[in-house]
């Protein structure tokens, strides 16, 4: 049986933990060994009813987002030891569609109502990397610091890369239909390329 007293739970990727609101108003980390659950982790500081949340590719990291707070918290660590890693105002910016996190919890891109997206890191302004239509969504890619944008507008995919010094941005395919499926990005396992299905196709990295 789950645990007394959780009122929300997100599942990370993987399903191996998951964020859980609790009744007495406070924030942790629920594990799981298969479908068993183990004990709550209490994550001080943190969030405890966010408006919107996004995980790292891996899971391991959180972004979570406070409108009434225009705010935004990080967690790392939630697979060991869960701990506020930073915290970005977001005062000035204009209200936040989607977000997407690195695995290592250092860069967030945000798509805001102003239809650019935001580079976020600890203790830098919000950084305007690229332009995308409101119905675009972000992914990072897995154990990399590059984030994939597929925007629904005009049927593009682009890659954002160097996200630690001069962003680079390159669009890998157009004119696809988004509407109907997902978009998918994934690492190979030496690190070499992405591939990216869309729609029935696949581009490379």
């Amino acid at each position: 049986p789950m645990p007394d007293g959780i009122v929300n739970l997100r599942l990370a990727p993987a399903g191996r933990w998951g964020l859980v609101t609790q009744s007495d108003g406070t924030l942790g980390v629920l594990s799981f060994v298969g479908a068993a659950p183990g004990n709550i982790v209490p994550v001080a500081g943190g969030l405890a009813t966010p408006d919107l949340v996004s995980f790292s590719p891996k899971g391991r990291a959180a972004a979570l987002l406070s409108r009434s707070g225009a705010a935004i918290q990080v967690l790392t660590g939630l697979n060991a030891s869960p701990a506020i890693a930073w915290q970005a105002d977001l005062t000035g910016l204009p209200g936040v569609r989607t977000m997407a996190l690195g695995d290592d919890g250092n860069f967030l891109v945000v798509l805001a109502q102003d239809r650019i997206v935001y580079l976020l890191t600890n203790g830098a302004a919000p950084r305007p990397i690229f332009s995308a239509g409101l119905s675009s969504g972000i992914a990072f890619i897995p154990s990399r610091n590059s984030a994939v944008v597929a925007d629904g507008n005009n049927g593009s995919v682009s890659v954002l890369s160097n996200l630690d010094s001069a962003v680079a941005t390159q669009t890998i395919a157009t004119a696809l239909d988004l509407s109907a499926g997902q978009v998918f990005a994934q690492s190979l396992s030496d690190g070499s390329a992405v591939v990216l299905l869309a729609a029935g196709g696949t581009s490379a990295y």
